[in-house]
């Protein structure tokens, strides 16, 4: 047995340089790898938290088939504002003093609400009309931002775990089987998630 190290230019001509060949095999097994990228990519987008704030029923309809108009006469009157700041606070509205039918936007003024007394808000008006992770299932508000975080982590943490393990699967059953396999169970459970009806 020959065992003289071989340089790499002894090892081109051994296997043979870059070809139509080579190229080819790299975008067949580069695909699939950018396809199942994308569901990573998605986290950015699909949890983003729009624009939003309070809804203040006394004013405007949240049942209406038009949504409500984000920015209104009205605003300063049912909404507390931050100092120096010309967006409302998003999680909180004023008390109202007392109950009326909903959608009054034209009555609605600063004598229907305690200006001294800023109570938690359940319903939001979002200024784009965009659909999140975040707006869809309402993880608004400061207090379940790590709701959001969460599902990165979660998502980061299958990475950790998952890539040792389709090392070690790789290496009992083949590169080519564990990668389609892996690209299957990816685009399984993408379509599956897209059906999630909660948190």
């Amino acid at each position: 047995m020959d065992n003289k190290m071989m340089n790499v230019d002894e090892l081109f001509v051994e296997t043979g340089e870059c070809g139509k060949y080579q190229v080819l095999q790299y975008f067949l097994l580069a695909f699939p790898i950018i396809f199942s990228s994308y569901q990573t990519i998605t986290y950015i987008f699909s949890t983003g938290i729009p624009d939003y704030r309070c809804l203040v029923p006394e004013c405007e309809d949240g049942l209406s088939s038009t949504p409500p108009k984000f920015w209104t006469p009205w605003l300063r009157s049912a909404l507390p504002f931050p100092p120096g700041s010309t967006h409302p606070e998003q999680c909180l509205r004023y008390r109202p003093l007392f109950n009326c039918s909903e959608g009054l936007a034209d009555q609605c003024t600063a004598e229907w609400f305690d200006r001294h007394d800023p109570i938690r808000c359940d319903k939001f008006v979002f200024r784009e009309q965009e659909k999140t992770v975040a707006s869809e299932f309402k993880i608004l508000c400061p207090e379940n931002e790590w709701k959001i975080a969460l599902v990165g982590t979660i998502n980061n943490l299958g990475f950790l775990i998952g890539m040792p393990v389709a090392g070690v699967l790789s290496d009992s059953y083949g590169r080519k089987t564990v990668l389609i396999v892996s690209c299957f169970l990816q685009s399984l459970v993408g379509v599956v998630r897209s059906f999630a009806l909660g948190y």
